[in-house]
């Protein structure tokens, strides 16, 4: 699936959410808004998928809600 579907998938629950997405292209993207919504980096988990792969998940407050990005 690619970033671009991801996104419009999200948008289809949470339109907010996914404009806030849409321009994260990196893991400085990523890590610049965690800082910027206030979410707590101890919260952030690397999950390693294989020696080149790994999802960074964010917990996005209080209750289930986590976004996974996919980093190569």
């Amino acid at each position: 699936m690619e970033y671009a579907d991801s996104l419009r998938e999200v948008a289809a629950t949470d339109p907010e959410l996914a404009r806030e997405l849409g321009p994260l292209r990196t893991l400085e993207h990523v890590l610049d808004w965690i800082k910027r919504r206030g979410l707590d980096l101890a919260g952030l988990d690397v999950v390693q998928q294989d020696e080149y792969c790994h999802d960074a998940v964010v917990p996005l407050g209080p209750g289930p809600r986590h976004v996974a990005f996919g980093m190569t």
